[in-house]
């Protein structure tokens, strides 16, 4: 029931046999809030890619994994073995079907034979691991997964995409996060188009916090090695939980009456000066 007019965008892509897409598309963020290594810079800036459309990028999609990219490491993985990277990496791409004129998603094996050698460089990698165990049963075969290591190894492309996100945080003023897509050329060239840009919300807090051992029975939310955004430690009053099938359920025009409800009781616990946590 979405309430706006018709927006049209060209879809920056190539053609391969009857499907339309770019080689890989994403977002990025000039302010990384998601650091799965200790030593990585916030600052630098991180990319989600995936082959084809971006849409698994920006929708997370049940099996399929983005390739995260901090641009101050870009060859380090948050999973080390293959067979991790393998498992964690995406599976369907998403593409559009010029015969049947609709938005489709298609298993990487099935497509395989359409993509050309300039994508399986940039876009693919082998399961070396799963190639070892099948070669020991008398099986050679390739085994590809998607990880698009050929342009997180690509410094000048990397380097072109921290540099693109730093200079619209400078003149927007605040960090940003933008959506892209990449096209490549057959000696290893490539085209960036940015769809699109908006400031991204991050929260400045110099203060030092020192997350307390809490006994695993009464942890209600567990955090492993790291977590999305600043930590702080705050005593919370109460829970407020938004049901996501009964909101979804709610005729439109009733909807607004959630959002003046939250709204009292945000006005209620602040007057008290008390701490609510709001779940959606």
């Amino acid at each position: 029931d979405e309430q706006m007019a018709l927006l049209v965008q060209r879809v920056s892509g190539s053609y391969f046999g009857p499907y339309y897409m770019p080689c890989a598309a994403g977002v990025g963020f000039s302010y990384s809030m998601y650091r799965f290594m200790r030593d990585m810079d916030p600052a630098a800036g991180m990319l989600r890619l995936v082959a084809g459309l971006g849409t698994k990028a920006v929708d997370r999609t049940q099996g399929d994994y983005p390739r995260l990219i901090a641009l101050d490491r870009p060859m380090a993985y948050a999973r080390p073995s293959v067979a991790e990277r393998h498992r964690y990496s995406q599976r369907k791409m998403d593409m559009l079907d010029t015969e049947k004129n609709e938005l489709v998603e298609h298993a990487m094996e099935d497509v395989l034979d359409l993509l050309p050698m300039k994508c399986r460089k940039n876009l693919l990698e082998h399961d070396t691991e799963a190639e070892l165990m099948l070669r020991q049963r008398g099986d050679y075969r390739n085994v590809y997964f998607i990880s698009c290591q050929g342009l997180a190894r690509n410094a000048v492309f990397t380097g072109m995409m921290q540099k693109m996100l730093k200079t619209l945080q400078r003149v927007y003023g605040s960090p940003v996060d933008i959506e892209y897509t990449i096209n490549l050329g057959e000696e290893g060239d490539f085209v960036v188009n940015l769809l699109q840009c908006r400031p991204l919300q991050t929260c400045e807090d110099e203060e030092k916090v020192d997350i307390p051992q809490i006994p695993e029975k009464n942890a209600v939310i567990h955090i492993r090695d790291c977590c999305m955004g600043r930590s702080r430690s705050v005593k919370i009053s109460a829970v407020v939980k938004v049901d996501a099938f009964e909101y979804y359920s709610y005729p439109y025009v009733e909807k607004p009456s959630v959002a003046r409800a939250v709204g009292k009781l945000n006005a209620y616990f602040k007057q008290k000066k008390m701490s609510v946590v709001l779940i959606v």
